[in-house]
Formats: structure tokens, C-alpha cells, sequence
């Protein structure tokens, strides 16, 4: 598998991932402030073969994201607040990893 490298995302960045949910938690729902614990995470985690792509980003809340670690969940049990064309998307591309 080829594992890329963790890259740091500016602001424009975030804020497109932020919106992918509304700027809700993606998983829980808990409302996250753009700028304050929002984390960026990949869905497909690097150390696993996902990549830095939008399709494979969604925000997560702090908590979330530490109880996720890098394990791979099925996006549509997982992923409740995610917008339904990201959450296709993230579903198509995470079938290969399941």
C-alpha cells in the first residue's frame, strides 16, 4: 500500500471540509466552531493507504476523532451528519477498503 504523507491544510481547505457537514461533528452531530476543535480527519487513515483527498476528509469533533483513531468504519453507519453527495462519494471510495 502506498501511504502518504500527513499534510497540513490552510484555511480554505478546512473550511471546505467543515462545510461537508454543516459544520456539525460529521459523526456525533455536536456543533464545532470553525477555527476552535474542529479536526480534519481522514476518513481512510494514511497509515492504512488513504489519501489526501477531499472525498477521503471530513471534521470531526476532538473527541470523536480520538475514539476513531485509524480505524475504517462503514461511512453510512458512521457518518451521519456528512451531506449525502460527500457521503456517496466517501462510500464508492472506502468499498475498497472494507
Amino acid at each position: 500500500q502506498q501511504i502518504q504523507d500527513r499534510v497540513n491544510f490552510d484555511d480554505i481547505d478546512r473550511q471546505k471540509i467543515w462545510a461537508k457537514s454543516d459544520g456539525y461533528c460529521a459523526h456525533c452531530g455536536k456543533r464545532i466552531e470553525f477555527g476552535g476543535k474542529a479536526t480534519v480527519d481522514h476518513f481512510v487513515p494514511l497509515s492504512k493507504g488513504g489519501v489526501n483527498m477531499d472525498y477521503n476528509m471530513i471534521m470531526l469533533c476532538h473527541d470523536c476523532n480520538q475514539t476513531k483513531g485509524n480505524l475504517i468504519y462503514q461511512p453510512e453507519g458512521y457518518l451521519a451528519y456528512l451531506h449525502k453527495e460527500d457521503l456517496n462519494k466517501l462510500s464508492d471510495y472506502s468499498t475498497y477498503y472494507s
